[in-house]
C-alpha cells in the first residue's frame, strides 16, 4: 500500500495550489513594461546626443571653411591673385583634384555643371562693357597647400567656390573688384557687402542639395524648395540667410536655420570676404601695387607740433610737399635723368637744363626738391655758384663736406699752420703730398 500512498501524495500535490518557485523568469508583459520605462529614460539623451553629433558637424564644417579663407588671403597677399576654382568633376584618383583650373573659354555655369563655369557678376567695376565674369568650381586646396580634408565637409561633399574672374590674374587684380553678392533673410544685401564681394564658399548642408561627392559626382540635384536652392545654382548671388534675433538693445544678427521641408528651408553655411586686407594697405591692379585704402594721408614719427600731414607719407614731420615720400634723409622730389636735364621742356617738370643758366633761378622749378646731375657733375659753371641746381663749387680753401637740398655744403678743412710734421720726401722737387697720418704729411712717392 506504500506504492498506493505515495501515488495518493503525487496526486494530492499536482493538485494542490504550492507558490511560485522563485527561481522562474519575468513574462513577457512584465520586459515590455520594463523596456518601455527604460526607454522613457534613455529617449532624451539620444536626442541630445545626436543633436550634439549634428552640431558637430556643422562646427568641423565652418571650421574648416575658416581655414580655408585664412589660406586665400594669404595666397592672394603673396601672389596678387586668387587661385580659379577646381573642377567639380574630379575623384581623389585624379592626379589635378583640388588643383586650380584655367579653361580659355569657361562654358556658361548651369545648376548642374561639373566643371570650371563661367557666370555674370552683380555689376561692372573693371570694364564698361557688361557685368564683369565669375568663375564657379570647387576649393583649389591642393593649390592654396592644404590637406585633402578641406576639400569637403563632414558629410565628403566638395565645398563650392566662386570667384570674381578678374581678381584671380595679378594683371587685372583690384581689391575693389569683387561682384558677388551676399542676401540676408529680408534678400537685401548683408551689412558690409554692397554686392562686391571678392569670393563666396559654401557648405551645402545637411540636405546636400547641389553638392558634389569626393568621386566628383553630385548628390543631389538643385531643386525643391527652400531658400538655400540660391546658394547651388551657380550664379553670382548667394544667401546666408542672416536675421535679426532677439529684442532691442540685446538683439543680434545670426543665420537662421530652417530644416522643415518649405520655402523657408536653410541648412547651409557659407564664408565670404569683400577685401584681402583689414589693414591701411591693400593691393591693387594699377600702378603702384601696393596702396593706402585710408583716406587721408600717413604720418610717421615723433611730430613737435600737431600736424595734418602733407604727403601720402609724411616721415617725422618732414615737409612732404611737392613730393609724396618725406623723410629726414630724402629730401629731393625726383632725380632727374641726363635726358631730361639736356632737354629743355624738361622745365615743365622742375629739371634744370646743365647749359641754362637763367633756368637756375626760375621760379619753374623747385628750389631743393630736384636733384639732378649737374650737381655732381663737375666743371660748374662759375657764373651758377651758389644757385640751387648749379653743381658743386667750393671756393679756394674750402672742401665738399655734403650734398643737403639739391645744393653743396662747403666748409673749410685746412690744416692750421705749425701743427704738421712733414716728411724729409716733400722736399724733393716735384714731390707733394701723399697722405696725412699720425700728424705727419708723407710726401714719399709710393
Amino acid at each position: 500500500m506504500i506504492d498506493g500512498e505515495y501515488g495518493a501524495m503525487t496526486k494530492q500535490n499536482k493538485n494542490c495550489p504550492c507558490p511560485k518557485d522563485s527561481s522562474s523568469g519575468f513574462s513577457l508583459i512584465e520586459v515590455a513594461i520594463g523596456l518601455i520605462i527604460l526607454g522613457l529614460f534613455i529617449l532624451p539623451f539620444i536626442q541630445t546626443y545626436k543633436a550634439y553629433i549634428e552640431n558637430k558637424k556643422i562646427t568641423e564644417s565652418e571650421q574648416r571653411i575658416a581655414v580655408i579663407q585664412s589660406a586665400l588671403q594669404s595666397f592672394a597677399l603673396r601672389y596678387g591673385r586668387y587661385p580659379a576654382p577646381a573642377n567639380k568633376n574630379r575623384s581623389q584618383a585624379d592626379t589635378d583634384f583640388g588643383v586650380e583650373d584655367f579653361p580659355s573659354t569657361p562654358p556658361a555655369c548651369t545648376p548642374t555643371s561639373l566643371t570650371v563655369c563661367r557666370t555674370n557678376g552683380v555689376r561692372d567695376v573693371l570694364t564698361p562693357a557688361g557685368l564683369d565674369p565669375v568663375l564657379v568650381g570647387d576649393v583649389p586646396f591642393a593649390t592654396l597647400g592644404l590637406p585633402v580634408k578641406f576639400s569637403s565637409d563632414h558629410y565628403n561633399r566638395k565645398f563650392t567656390y566662386a570667384v570674381s574672374e578678374y581678381l584671380t590674374s595679378p594683371v587685372t587684380f583690384d581689391d575693389g573688384a569683387g561682384v558677388l553678392r551676399v542676401l540676408d533673410k529680408s534678400n537685401a544685401d548683408t551689412t558690409g557687402t554692397s554686392s562686391n564681394a571678392h569670393y563666396v564658399l559654401v557648405n551645402h548642408g545637411d540636405d546636400a542639395r547641389g553638392a558634389v561627392n569626393n568621386n566628383g559626382i553630385m548628390s543631389f540635384a538643385c531643386t525643391g524648395a527652400g531658400r538655400d536652392i540660391e546658394n547651388c545654382d551657380n550664379d553670382a548671388v548667394f544667401t546666408n540667410n542672416y536675421a535679426l534675433f532677439g529684442v532691442s538693445p540685446n538683439s543680434y544678427q545670426d543665420r537662421y536655420y530652417s530644416f522643415t521641408n518649405d520655402a523657408d528651408h536653410y541648412d547651409d553655411y557659407i564664408g565670404y570676404r569683400t577685401t584681402t586686407t583689414g589693414d591701411t594697405w591693400s593691393i591693387t591692379a594699377n600702378s603702384p601695387n601696393i596702396f593706402n585704402r585710408n583716406s587721408g594721408n600717413i604720418r610717421i614719427g615723433n611730430w613737435a607740433v600737431a600736424a595734418s600731414p602733407k604727403a601720402k607719407i609724411d616721415v617725422a614731420g618732414q615737409s612732404g610737399d611737392p613730393g609724396n615720400v618725406s623723410a629726414d634723409r630724402i629730401d629731393a622730389n625726383r632725380i632727374c635723368t641726363y635726358e631730361e636735364e639736356t632737354t629743355s621742356s624738361s622745365l615743365d617738370v622742375g629739371c634744370v637744363p646743365a647749359s641754362s643758366t637763367a633756368a637756375l633761378s626760375s621760379p619753374n622749378i623747385y628750389p631743393g626738391k630736384v636733384f639732378t646731375p649737374s650737381v655732381i657733375g663737375g666743371n660748374v659753371n662759375p657764373a651758377n655758384q651758389g644757385k640751387v641746381g648749379g653743381g658743386i663749387l667750393c671756393t679756394t680753401g674750402y672742401a665738399l663736406t655734403d650734398i643737403k637740398y639739391v645744393d653743396e655744403v662747403c666748409a673749410s678743412r685746412q690744416i692750421p699752420l705749425g701743427t704738421v710734421t712733414v716728411s724729409a720726401g716733400c722736399s724733393t722737387t716735384g714731390v707733394g703730398g701723399r697722405k696725412f697720418t699720425g700728424g705727419q704729411l708723407i710726401c714719399t712717392p709710393p
